[in-house]
């Protein structure tokens, strides 16, 4: 019943009968009730418990100005009920990805006529490879590897591949890309379609002025003398940029899709724009300047771009062939295997002056090529022949750009803002005999690393597609990355609602494993993977609570100030910043004890925890003088203070703090809990007390109990 049917059906109730009686009463109820308990979301929320979740709340907080704040309570409502949607398993998924993943595990055809032409396949030994990479600290995990293998054993069966490589994978919003790098045989043809689409792109509308010219009796207009530049060719399929052919799917036993060859202009513009992957290879670039591909083409420059930079090997792996002789431009762009190489020492590997690793993948120059192509090849004849005296033709002739030669040691790399673009290592200083040496960009920051243990090296990628720069992401509004519950998120968030600061929210889970703070992408934005972490519009960093309190204040000068001007309250409000940080390392060791350590050792903490407790209220009665000379907890206006302490007492509450002790500082929290900023940043599905562990009742527990032991 709509709402529209339900109100013209009660009227007319109304009209015919006058008042209802009880029958009618209890009619008119639950046709009511049945109305509001129809799904109303695409999630299947029903407006039914959407009210019972909303008016409980009101009755358990009893906020003064509850139809001012009913909103933005309805609004957190709904926020959580989302959360809990999307952490909810999804059968229908896991069951699509069996299915699709079943042919992998499946027996391939004349697997028991194992000729000696059948076993030597391209097929790398991944398995053996990601041994190496864990002794490194980088993998995906035993089971995720093998399956890549055998995906890799899918795309070799029906191909034919020269060689083949892992080459690593990306991380995307909503699905990952797996990397295959191959060279193709000799002899195999390239397929047509591919071909005629590139070909073609740019055909529409090439013979659109022939076509109108003479139409209508008007004067024509005047012809632009302007000629465009000319179009940069790309390098042919097997040579520079274009050398291997790469495939990708989304998750193992998925199709492989094989990546389109690019041009210049595809390498060029994705130097100067900054896009996250989202696993949809068809998606439509929307970017300033306008890029011209899909994500397809956009993924194909990224891994040229990153394999350009950051393939290396040992020095001496590779060398240059006697016989070929050094060309007049660009140098060399071809080595062989050296078969005199033995291995290299750690200690050459791990040389500070990085000259133990060296590139073998040729630069890509400014033109997006690793060959320059000089422009003036593509002028016509006639204007070749034009006369013009030789300083004319020498300040009009192009210079030919050129890049490091191959097999340039990786120390000549430019630093990144005073830091080496490399980082070596070795893998256990403690069992050096048996370690490995690896090293790290730190241009294309995540995992790109090549590893070597003497004889045998290795190259893989797991990252995001970024790219190092000071500013490394312009948004339209301000990014926050916060973890639910946390104390230090809680701090910013409750600031930037408080100032009015439109932001964007991206929740990190860490009960999971493994922890979204952990992840290639987020650790790219934040080393440490420590929230919250604040992206500005500009592209600007900013880490650690307390100094983005600041940052917030700082930057952001036309919004609600919440640091006063006159010095005294200033001074104080700075103060209290600093000092809401003393009961957060007071309460912590309480933590430790509950979470931490077995529980037939807890009772031995049990004078540590008396002293906790006696300083935590030492701390509280500071908190609760503060307030008897102003209304908030700095001066008599909400603060910076407010926002940095508040969460902090709020969090103690939630692990089973009570304040009956502490009357002023009590009717400080329920004042503040009803301010919008507070309701808006108040963590997603929290109870009021306790939360699933109160923390106070068991160390309480321990000492009475421990008491008992003793008598």
């Amino acid at each position: 019943m709509s709402t529209a049917q339900y109100q013209n059906y009660n009227g007319d109730q109304r009209q015919r009968i006058g008042t209802p009686d009880g029958g009618e009463m209890e009619k008119h109820f639950n046709d009511a009730k049945s109305y509001i308990l129809s799904t109303t979301s695409k999630n299947g929320v029903n407006l039914y418990n959407h009210l019972v979740k909303c008016v409980s709340r009101l009755l358990t907080e009893q906020p003064r100005d509850s139809a001012v704040i009913f909103e933005d309570i309805s609004k957190s409502a709904r926020s959580q009920e989302e959360e809990k949607k999307e952490d909810e398993p999804n059968p229908e998924a896991e069951q699509i990805l069996n299915e699709e993943q079943k042919p992998l595990f499946e027996k391939g055809e004349n697997t028991d006529d194992l000729d000696e032409e059948a076993l030597q396949s391209p097929l790398p030994h991944i398995l053996e490879q990601a041994y190496y990479f864990e002794q490194a600290g980088i993998g995906l995990g035993r089971d995720e590897t093998y399956q890549i293998w055998l995906a890799l054993k899918q795309l070799v069966d029906k191909s034919q591949f020269e060689k083949l490589r892992f080459w690593g994978k990306i991380l995307g919003t909503e699905k990952n890309y797996y990397v295959a790098e191959v060279e193709q045989n000799a002899d195999d043809e390239v397929e047509e379609e591919e071909e005629n689409e590139e070909n073609n792109e740019n055909e529409d509308g090439k013979d659109l002025d022939d076509d109108e010219e003479g139409e209508g009796d008007e004067d024509p207009l005047p012809k632009s003398t302007f000629k465009s530049p000319p179009t940069v060719p790309k390098e042919e399929r097997g040579t520079g940029v274009n050398r291997y052919t790469y495939y990708v799917c989304n998750r193992p036993g998925a199709p492989w899709v094989r990546l389109p060859t690019i041009t210049p202009a595809h390498i060029s513009l994705a130097r100067q724009i900054k896009v996250y992957f989202t696993g949809d290879l068809t998606r439509e670039i929307k970017s300033y300047p306008a890029y011209p591909g899909t994500e397809k083409h956009y993924l194909r420059a990224q891994i040229a771009r990153i394999s350009a930079t950051t393939q290396v090997s040992p020095n001496g792996r590779f060398k240059f062939s006697d016989e070929e002789e050094e060309e007049e431009e660009g140098g060399r762009t071809n080595y062989e295997d050296n078969e005199d190489f033995t291995g290299a020492p750690l200690s050459e590997l791990t040389d500070e002056e990085l000259n133990g690793w060296v590139h073998h993948v040729l630069h890509i120059l400014p033109q997006g090529r690793t060959k320059w192509w000089n422009p003036k090849e593509g002028e016509e004849e006639e204007e070749q022949e034009e006369e013009e005296d030789e300083d004319a033709k020498a300040e009009n002739e192009p210079q030919p750009e050129q890049g490091p030669p191959l097999l340039t040691p990786v120390g000549a790399d430019a630093d990144i803002h005073h830091t080496k673009a490399w980082t070596a290592k070795i893998s256990s200083n403690l069992i050096p005999q048996y370690a490995c040496a690896f090293i790290r960009s730190n241009l294309w920051p995540g995992h790109r690393k090549a590893l070597s243990n003497m004889k045998r090296w290795y190259a893989t990628m797991i990252n995001s597609n970024n790219y190092y720069q000071q500013a490394t992401l312009t948004t339209s509004k301000p990014i926050l990355y916060f973890v639910n519950g946390s104390i230090p998120s809680w701090r910013v968030m409750m600031a930037l609602y408080e100032k009015g600061i439109d932001f964007e929210g991206k929740r990190l889970k860490v009960m999971s494993t493994p922890k979204e703070t952990k992840s290639a992408e987020f650790l790219a934005i934040n080393p440490r993977g420590l929230t919250p972490t604040l992206v500005d519009t500009d592209g600007s960093i900013i880490a650690e609570s307390l100094a983005i309190l600041h940052y917030l204040e700082e930057y952001y000068p036309n919004t609600l100030p919440l640091v006063p001007v006159e010095k005294s309250e200033h001074i104080r409000v700075l103060q209290r910043i600093q000092e809401s940080q003393n009961l957060v390392d007071i309460y912590e060791p309480l933590e430790e004890i509950v979470f931490k350590t077995p529980k037939e050792e807890q009772s031995s903490h049990k004078d540590s925890i008396i002293k906790t407790l006696q300083l935590i209220d030492q701390e509280l009665a500071f908190w609760q003088m503060y307030l008897t000379k102003t209304t908030f907890i700095a001066c008599n206006q909400f603060t910076l203070a407010d926002c940095a302490f508040y969460p902090v007492i709020a969090y103690l509450i939630h692990r089973g703090l009570n304040l009956d002790k502490f009357p002023i500082l009590k009717n400080y929290i329920n004042t503040i809990k009803t301010k919008p900023a507070a309701i808006k940043s108040h963590p997603i599905d929290w109870a009021e007390k306790g939360g699933k562990i109160n923390i106070f009742r068991v160390v309480n527990n321990i000492v009475v109990n421990s008491d008992k032991e003793n008598e």
